[in-house]
């Protein structure tokens, strides 16, 4: 890649890669970019198969300009990348991707950092009606009884043994911890039997 792509004052770090990644304007095809700001860059969070960013970017991508403009939040990144397609119908992003197990832990870090507060989103508005025409029932008959009793009696038929519900004993629940981007990925160190 030509050294004078690199925005002012970049220096390259030998444990990345960089080139040019370019996006097409393909109407009625999403551009599908997700991604975040970590340290004044920004980072490919998220890509969706068969859509603009999927054809030219993977999770973990640094994106550090777009046509040649320097780009350092994820407002510069969307308003660059935006303006440019509808101007020229492409754009050009100089990209950075780990090329070293110490980067890729990095971009895993910065991946994983979450800088957004969480919201404690409202109820669905269907949800909010069903709650008050429930809640309205309610209070026209406080003494509503259940259709049906869940309750066994004692001169119920009892069920037979193979009919009732079993739960293994022996059950284990393994949680697989899964990578969208296999450069990201650590190797696992091998352990040697010691013969004796």
């Amino acid at each position: 890649m030509e050294g004078n792509r690199f925005p002012e004052g970049y220096e390259q770090n030998p444990n990345y890669k960089y080139h040019i990644a370019v996006i097409y304007f393909i109407h009625n095809c999403k551009l599908a970019l997700f991604v975040k700001s970590y340290n004044n860059k920004v980072f490919v969070t998220r890509v969706v198969e068969h859509t603009l960013a999927g054809m030219s970017l993977t999770v973990g991508d640094a994106i550090l300009d777009v046509d040649s403009v320097p780009v350092t939040t994820v407002t510069d990144v969307s308003n660059a990348i935006h303006a440019g397609l509808r101007k020229n119908g492409f754009i050009t992003l100089v990209i950075e991707q780990p090329n070293h197990p110490l980067a890729a832990a990095y971009v895993r870090h910065a991946l994983m950092t979450d800088k957004s507060v969480e919201m404690d989103l409202p109820l669905a508005p269907d949800v909010i009606d069903i709650c008050k025409e429930e809640c309205k029932r309610m209070k026209r008959n406080p003494d509503l009884k259940p259709n049906q009793n869940i309750l066994k009696y004692r001169d119920d038929k009892p069920r037979l043994i193979n009919q009732r519900i079993q739960i293994n004993e022996k059950t284990e629940d393994i949680p697989i911890a899964c990578e969208d981007n296999p450069a990201l990925l650590m190797k696992v160190p091998v352990k040697y039997a010691i013969n004796q």
